[in-house]
């Protein structure tokens, strides 16, 4: 019987259940493994005597099932099971409703009986949104077994409200007025006595113009401007829904929330990081109308080489990558080499339009990391029978994503089951938008946010609502000209390709002259924890003028560097094979003009080092030697072993 080991499901997916392994103790209470739960049996209060009877335990099945799984808060949801040993019911006997949200301690819910027929039946209800997850326990008798059902997961939502209003007239003569009437409804039942706020959304957070409850009209009197339709009824709640589904639904453009625009999604596989982030593995592609999603589909391109959605395309660059391998061509869920997200897009926009003859008004790519704390917020969803949870969503992407390269059906509905997830994911992701709490939408505002500031989530065009300029924008244009930065963008090669048992460290050491001038000395180090060998192309991207001098390697093969020039930058490319279980690494020494300027009392330097997409941290070790006869005044981040999960700011001033 496993302990601490860990278990694997048929489809070979680890699973690390809490309540996956129960056995009865000697004085009747049923314990886990040492990492799950432990429960006392409610049902024996007193230890048993010395000795075990010689008859062995009957094993028995505790089945369990909610309906529904998702309710409306104040309603009820209904559990029933039955209990058997050997498939004989098992009457009279105790059996208990556990909350199972805490992985290490069960909550007891109630107790209940099982009947003749070892039926069970609980009743549940909640008045406030939110993901539960509860099992059924038996804790056994003096014949049976202890035994516990599968995990349920229950979602309560709020009940959703739908607001109609129309404006008559559409267009007035300034001075006179405007009627603006409206129904607000929950669940299709009209609701009375509720507030709702009359706001000008010219602007994309709204402006509150009047405030009146319901079964009352609301009368605008604008005597001093001309609009252009875009006063709207709207409660405060969905201001809030607003806010929020602009920023990603949008680009950043409110007028596409009163018309129809269109967006390419792109799924990447960052376990197999690529320049912009990761494997492309899926396009969808998405409708918005007047805020709501009309139309909605995702193809797998991750093995449909040459479909209609994936075909080949010819590369423009970069030429460290083109030039290193000789490639001129590649398929167009491979073609994203290029440094940066905000590079690679208007090309990928360009080259999908010809290859289908649709437009779109932009182009939104996330990856695993990013569903899942997604999904952390927005709960768990079920796709074909299965329930999908932040938990194990990354396993089950990777799992279908692997077996989407065989025939659709049995066990290749890889292809169909991958997009399921995301279709599903993404309904109900604008259903949260529309339903959940204020506080729920501040939370998946603030989870986007700090997805899109660590390169989880990308936009393009970037119109700089939110999201960060450093993310959207091409390599350079976000570091202040004449000071030093540091962008390494790696691709995984060949068939070792799985990036997340690798850490990356960054060192870099910086040697200032009195002129203005400095050395650096750059080692990118790759600490390889898979049982493969791990073959990436790495490209470090330093400012434009910088003059290579030497080059060392320590990997079990090296091929480089390639030193190219591009918009704003010199890269500095290598190929290198780290062997499993080991650590490689490449230095680079060169030399740049002027990274030091006056102000102030004194000189400063700064290096910005940019977080590449789709990676979860790296470790950043930073030093800076000043000149001779130089005192230091102040430093920031200049030290050791910084783990860094974002873009990262050193900076000293001298005199």
């Amino acid at each position: 019987m496993p302990g601490e080991e860990e278990q694997r499901r048929p489809d070979g997916i680890l699973n690390l259940g809490r309540c996956a392994d129960s056995s009865a103790d000697r004085d009747g209470r049923a314990d886990t493994n040492a990492d799950g739960p432990r429960v006392a049996d409610g049902a024996r209060g007193t230890d048993a005597p010395e000795g075990r009877p010689s008859t062995p335990l009957v094993r028995t099945t505790i089945t369990a099932t909610a309906a529904p799984p998702q309710q409306f808060t104040g309603r009820d949801v209904t559990i029933t099971g039955r209990l058997t040993a050997d498939g004989t019911p098992v009457a009279a006997a105790f059996v208990t409703l556990y909350n199972a949200d805490d992985v290490t301690e069960l909550v007891l819910v109630v107790t209940a009986t099982t009947d003749d027929e070892g039926f069970f039946q609980f009743t549940l209800t909640d008045t406030v949104p939110g993901h539960h997850t509860y099992v059924v326990r038996s804790s056994g008798t003096a014949a049976y077994e202890p035994s516990v059902s599968a995990e349920m997961v229950i979602t309560f939502v709020t009940i959703p409200t739908t607001i109609t209003a129309t404006a008559a007239p559409l267009q007035q003569s300034v001075g006179r007025n405007v009627a603006i009437t409206g129904t607000l409804t929950a669940d299709g039942t009209p609701v009375a006595e509720a507030s709702v706020t009359l706001c000008n959304a010219d602007d994309v957070k709204g402006v509150a113009v009047a405030t009146t409850a319901t079964d009352a009209a609301v009368v605008m009197d604008d005597g001093h401007r001309s609009h252009t339709g875009r006063y709207v009824a709207l409660a405060v709640l969905f201001l809030v829904v607003a806010s929020l589904l602009f920023p990603l639904l949008d680009g950043m453009s409110v007028a596409g929330f009163f018309g129809d625009k269109t967006y390419l999604v792109i799924l990447q596989d960052n376990d197999e990081i690529r320049a912009t982030g990761g494997l492309m593995d899926v396009f969808g592609l998405f409708t918005v109308h007047d805020g709501t999603i009309a139309s909605l589909q995702y193809q797998y391109v991750g093995s449909d080489i040459r479909s209609t959605w994936n075909p080949i395309v010819n590369l423009s660059g970069p030429a460290s990558f083109t030039e290193f391998f000789g490639v001129g061509s590649v398929a167009l869920s491979d073609s994203n080499v290029q440094y940066d997200f905000a590079s690679f897009a208007p090309k990928m926009q360009s080259d999908f339009y010809n290859a289908t003859g649709q437009r779109v008004d932009g182009i939104i790519a996330l990856d695993f990391t990013a569903v899942e704390a997604i999904m952390n917020v927005t709960g768990p969803i079920t796709v074909s029978g299965e329930v999908i949870t932040s938990r194990n969503v990354v396993d089950r992407l990777h799992y279908y994503s692997g077996i989407a390269t065989a025939t659709e059906g049995g066990a290749g509905g890889g292809k169909t089951l991958l997009t399921s997830i995301l279709s599903t994911l993404t309904v109900d992701l604008g259903r949260l938008i529309r339903d959940s709490s204020v506080q729920q939408k501040l939370t998946l505002y603030s989870t986007l946010q700090a997805l899109e500031n660590e390169g989880h989530v990308l936009v393009y065009p970037n119109q700089g609502f939110w999201f960060r300029s450093a993310g959207g924008s091409a390599v350079g244009e976000s570091t202040p000209s004449g000071d030093d930065f540091i962008s390494v963008v790696d691709t995984t090669l060949g068939t070792g390709k799985a990036d997340f048992g690798v850490t990356r460290t960054i060192d870099d050491h910086v040697e200032l002259f009195s002129d203005g001038s400095a050395v650096s000395t750059l080692t990118l180090t790759y600490t390889n924890g898979c049982f493969w060998d791990y073959d990436v192309l790495s490209t470090a991207l330093v400012p434009p003028g910088a003059e290579h001098i030497t080059v060392q390697n320590a990997t079990h093969a090296f091929r480089g560097p390639e030193v190219t020039n591009g918009d704003g930058f010199t890269a500095l490319s290598s190929r290198m094979l780290v062997s499993a279980n080991t650590t490689g690494s490449v230095t680079y020494t060169y030399i740049q003009p002027n990274v030091v300027s006056a102000s102030g009392i004194g000189y400063h330097y700064d290096l910005y080092v940019h977080k590449q997409a789709g990676i979860t941290s790296y470790i950043l070790n930073a030093s800076v030697q000043l000149p001779p006869g130089a005192t230091m005044i102040h430093a920031e981040n200049v030290g050791l072993h910084q783990v860094v999960d974002g873009d990262a700011h050193v900076s000293v001033a001298y005199t």
